[in-house]
């Protein structure tokens, strides 16, 4: 739901919010951590062979774009 910053997922219903952080389950714990690529003009690419699991969100996660 962009205008929550919310996302649920389609295949459980989980919902996340903008860190990926479990917000309402079935899902136990938060979104994995996948390598995040910035490319020429904004373009970003998402590694899918390189996820990391995490318990917790920590602000050293997210990516700086820009």
């Amino acid at each position: 739901n962009e205008g929550s910053g919310e996302f649920q997922c389609p295949c459980h219903g989980s919902v996340y919010d903008r860190q990926g952080v479990l917000v309402a389950g079935p899902a136990p714990r938060p979104m994995d951590l996948m390598a995040i690529i910035p490319g020429e003009g904004g373009s970003i690419t998402v590694d899918t062979g390189d996820i990391t699991e995490r318990a917790v969100y920590e602000p050293s996660q997210s990516t700086q774009i820009g």
